[in-house]
């Protein structure tokens, strides 16, 4: 496994359809990068639709400035051309340490390349972000609720 120091991986796949995962999932990755350096410099955001490959893995190469690690985000990674889905699942048999990459995608297969070479990463470099099943979700409700100081019965929660 390809852990590195701090407990960051070099790649994450952020993948599933409940948007307001994804982003709290985003969100946090970014705030522990910053917590070790500027990111100013060192953030670099591609959409797959748009994303050229070479300026991607350019970007995962570069060597970050004024911090320890460099952030490069690909949102709609399930919509990157398939080349730059097998470059991207090549380098990361072997990905620049100093640099995380983190995909964001709303779904992508798991027979994929891409999806496979992301779980050599380690453990945790997928990160699941499907919407909870509707039979799990007044029970989530409920358990959610003392976290912002609240309390909620079961009636309440199932009609939210």
């Amino acid at each position: 496994m390809a852990e590195q120091t701090g407990g960051i991986l070099p790649a994450y796949l952020v993948v599933g359809d409940d948007d307001l995962k994804r982003q709290t999932v985003m969100k946090r990755l970014r705030m522990r990068l910053e917590e070790a350096g500027d990111l100013s410099f060192n953030l670099d955001e591609f959409t797959g639709e748009s994303a050229d490959a070479d300026a991607l893995l350019n970007a995962c190469a570069t060597i970050p400035f004024a911090s320890e690690k460099r952030l490069v985000i690909v949102t709609n990674a399930e919509k990157l051309k398939k080349d730059a889905q097998e470059r991207i699942a090549t380098y990361l048999s072997d990905p620049v340490p100093t640099t995380v990459l983190m995909l964001v995608a709303t779904s992508l297969a798991k027979n994929t390349k891409l999806y496979k070479a992301c779980a050599k990463i380690g453990s945790t470099a997928i990160i699941d972000c499907a919407m909870p099943k509707r039979d799990k979700l007044e029970r989530m409700v409920r358990d959610m609720a003392p976290a912002h100081g609240a309390t909620i019965s079961a009636q309440a929660a199932k009609r939210l």
